[in-house]
């Protein structure tokens, strides 16, 4: 499900903005006045915006350290308008004062607000935190992993991963891909600590709480939801891992108890191993990615050919190994490294996915209100996208189906929702710890949650957590990712129930249904940022964002009974 670095590029944080002339603080502003002098607060910046945008997007591809030092510079630009006080000053005496309060304006000022709040630190401060996180992040999309004398790109690690039997080999890999931790490692204890800095001088306990805060989320709600869910998992968790331990036990002729990470087929188990013999990766092993992403798009009246001409799908020498969807200001790209398996056929609904949700943002909204009303729910429509590449009333629309267990995919697809969410716990807690308390054993912390929310045997204490990328490249970003998956399965049932009229919740059709396509253009994407998150969901599903729908999935698929009444 999740074995990817999906990072949607979100013009609304990349905005910087300068005082027109003849601006002055004062006691109170008008609702004219500000309507007059935004646009030549924010036209002037598009450019800068811009320009940051093709330098990143350079870097990613050609992992050239010119590149990367452009990017570098673009950034700090941008900054340099973010950290002005007086802008800011003014905003927030226009903001406070509430005179603007037609609601199209209100919310075009309020994410300007909230997004020059996000950057009103030291000048010198941000310069440093963007040089510090550049640099780590060219030595991510340049490491590559060195094993018996071989320079590894990750799809080959995890081929490894997953189709050898030999214990040694596979912990030898496993842990050669992880000694990018050890090289980045006291760089990003020292970026997190910058960061605190940055949010401490802006009144916050630390930099988690201010980015959850100035992103629209409660900190306390998020945690109480999220271990809402570690609650209501546990159990079924528990009694799933010991089916998926025994498998491997057998698989690696080997016991339970001397099963290691390096067993679980993944660098960090956040993905169900093979435990069915399901011939997916065969059914797109000669064929078109592009292809089957174009149709099943199209088909829902929803085509994204322009954004597949612009995309880069391939691995090269120096390109990041990963998947992100970038989207400025409707310039809309993705980043791929293709292999012609499910994994990345899987991968390319995702990042279309989010490629979709942001070209069908209404243009006619104020400039900053073009992007996803939060990262959630982009991320969610992506997921709900992704579940398509193993599903077989997805795949007989391109290929002859063989005889498929329908039972235990649907299965499968339960027990790897109960995987990745215990993965996504551990990645949720330790990043919230981590800048609480910098100085702690991280690495202690890390291996106590992986043997609290995974169940996994510790194998040794190394800075194995720091090989994450999320962290010092998308901060706080990751339990986004379990939130669009409840959401994902808030939205499926909505549309299978109330769009389609059907009954199949765990493979839905969605291959050919313009119904489907038209709901999410005129009721999710076309709103873009227009309110926020959690009204947004209501309009949509006529429920604030619920666990249950998640649950429901895991339940029937695991064969508990009908599932929960949700209606």
């Amino acid at each position: 499900m999740k074995t990817l670095y999906c990072i949607l590029i979100i013009a609304v944080l990349l905005v910087a903005i300068s005082i027109p002339l003849g601006i002055k603080l004062r006691n109170r502003y008008s609702a004219a006045e500000y309507k007059a002098s935004k646009h030549t607060i924010i036209q002037p910046i598009i450019s800068l915006s811009k320009a940051h945008a093709e330098a990143y997007w350079n870097a990613l591809v050609t992992g050239s350290a010119k590149d990367w030092a452009k990017t570098e510079q673009a950034e700090n630009k941008l900054n340099e308008y973010l950290a002005d006080d007086e802008t800011f000053r003014y905003l927030e005496k226009i903001y406070v004062a509430g005179e603007v309060d037609e609601y199209v304006d209100r919310r075009e000022l309020e994410i300007l607000y909230l997004t020059y709040k996000a950057h009103n630190g030291k000048k010198e401060l941000i310069k440093e935190t963007i040089a510090l996180s550049a640099s780590i992040e060219m030595k991510f999309n340049t490491f590559r992993t060195q094993w018996e004398g071989k320079n590894l790109t990750d799809n080959q690690v995890q081929a490894i991963l997953e189709t050898s039997t030999d214990s040694k080999v596979l912990e030898g890999v496993w842990k050669a891909q992880k000694a990018v931790g050890s090289v980045v490692a006291k760089d990003i204890i020292k970026l997190v600590k910058l960061r605190n800095q940055l949010a401490s001088s802006l009144g916050y306990a630390n930099y988690h709480t201010m980015s959850l805060t100035l992103r629209e989320q409660s900190p306390d709600e998020v945690f109480e939801l999220l271990d809402w869910v570690h609650q209501q998992t546990i159990l079924n968790y528990m009694r799933s891992k010991k089916e998926i331990d025994s498998v491997l036990a057998r698989r690696y002729n080997t016991t339970v108890l001397q099963l290691m990470p390096w067993h679980y087929q993944d660098l960090y188990f956040q993905k169900l191993p093979k435990l069915y013999n399901h011939s997916f990766d065969e059914y797109y092993r000669n064929t078109s990615l592009e292809r089957i992403t174009e149709e099943f798009y199209g088909s829902m009246n929803m085509p994204i050919d322009d954004v597949m001409r612009k995309s880069d799908l391939y691995s090269k020498p120096g390109k990041s190994q990963h998947a992100l969807c970038m989207d400025i200001y409707g310039d809309i790209k993705v980043l791929c490294n293709n292999v012609n398996d499910e994994k990345w056929m899987g991968t390319m609904l995702h990042e279309f996915g989010h490629a979709a949700y942001g070209k069908y943002i209404s243009q006619e909204l104020p400039l900053l209100l073009r992007t996803p009303a939060h990262i959630l729910t982009t991320e969610a429509v992506a997921v709900m996208f992704q579940r398509s590449s193993r599903n077989p009333n997805f795949i007989k629309h391109f290929f002859k189906l063989k005889d498929e267990n329908i039972t235990s995919i649907k299965r499968e697809k339960a027990l790897e929702k109960l995987v990745f969410t215990r993965w996504a716990l551990v990645m949720y807690h330790f990043e919230r710890l981590l800048y609480e308390d910098p100085d702690q054993d991280l690495d202690n912390l890390w291996w106590r949650l992986v043997e609290k929310y995974q169940m996994l045997k510790r194998p040794r204490n190394a800075s194995d957590w720091a090989a994450k990328i999320h962290f010092p490249v998308t901060p706080c970003y990751y339990h986004n990712y379990l939130l669009g998956e409840l959401f994902a399965s808030q939205l499926n049932y909505y549309l299978v129930k109330k769009v389609m009229n059907e009954t199949e919740l765990l493979l839905p059709e969605y291959y050919g249904k313009k119904e489907v396509g038209e709901y999410l253009k005129k009721s999710l994407f076309e709103p873009g940022n227009l309110y926020k998150w959690d009204e947004l969901i209501l309009r949509v599903t006529n429920k604030t964002l619920q666990g249950e729908y998640y649950l429901n999935e895991i339940f029937l698929g695991l064969g508990m009974g009908k599932g929960l009444d949700l209606d």
